[in-house]
């Protein structure tokens, strides 16, 4: 009972603190959660529900944890899962569970982290970085406090799960960079053609590669479309096989009535080729 008035005070603690801001965006937008849907389809890019999800599901031995993190975060959810299970039959309230409650909490709140983020934007290792933390966090303290008769025994499977996803890890970076090295190569070229004459504006999902090798400044199609320079060149950049890239009625709409060339580009990696739209400036 004493927990679940806790529980109940941290709730409208909770909720008190996010009435500001969804009265704000009620009041800009039109909904509680107009700035929150905002910001995940166009600054966060939001892909198909639940894309970032699986991204972070592929990424996680790679990109995420690491191959000897991802062990040890597979160990805390675990010890996690495991301390659950000990204390069902005990009251939660017990003296005996308190030391260990705090693994679960932490546990669970980065679980809720990655999969809200997974289910309304695009998958970025940067946006779970706190997740990462906290479940590493759990998996060293569960190593370390494992008792004496399962710990050898636990201790061997992580070592095993190690040998295994160290080679493994190892071989697919090695093909991942191959790719990546690709990719900026077409980056590069296509922002050594739209270089030649600054000031510029490059419109693109590639920020800030391509903005850093063309020299220009750099702006998402979502900005685009809202607003968009008319004094100096603006170059609308598209990869047939990138993330994330807008149709040709989204182009449309930003292009206009503004005069237009396009030009095309071979690319390469998994970014495939590059269409160049180049709006030249509109005469004052």
């Amino acid at each position: 009972m004493r927990d679940g008035v806790w529980l109940a005070g941290a709730t409208g603690v909770g909720l008190a603190g996010l009435l500001p801001h969804l009265v704000w965006s009620q009041t800009v937008t039109g909904s509680p959660f107009g700035v929150i849907e905002a910001a995940s389809d166009q600054v966060a890019g939001r892909m198909p529900t639940g894309s970032g999800l699986a991204w972070y599901a592929v990424a996680f031995p790679q990109r995420l944890a690491g191959d000897l993190g991802a062990v040890v975060i597979l160990a805390g959810l675990a010890y996690a899962a495991s301390v659950v299970a000990r204390r069902r039959r005990d009251r939660w309230g017990a003296a005996a569970g308190r030391d260990e409650r705090w693994a679960v909490v932490l546990a669970v709140a980065a679980a809720v982290q990655v999969l809200a983020l997974g289910l309304t934007t695009h998958g970025e290792a940067r946006f779970v970085l706190f997740a990462v933390f906290a479940l590493t966090v759990v998996g060293v303290h569960g190593l370390v406090v494992l008792p004496g008769r399962y710990g050898a025994a636990v201790l061997g499977l992580v070592a095993v799960l190690a040998a295994v996803a160290v080679p493994g890890t190892t071989a697919f970076e090695r093909d991942v960079l191959a790719t990546v090295g690709l990719s900026r190569a077409a980056t590069v070229e296509v922002g050594a053609a739209i270089s030649d004459r600054h000031p510029c504006v490059v419109v693109t999902r590639y920020r800030p590669q391509l903005g850093w090798y063309s020299g220009c400044d750099d702006i998402s199609f979502a900005t685009a479309a809202r607003s968009l320079p008319t004094d100096v060149p603006v170059h609308l950049v598209r990869f047939a096989g990138g993330t994330g890239q807008p149709n040709d009625a989204q182009v449309a709409a930003v292009v206009g009535s503004r005069p237009a060339t396009t030009r095309t580009f071979p690319g390469g990696g998994d970014l495939g080729s590059a269409e160049v739209v180049t709006l030249r400036p509109i005469p004052r």
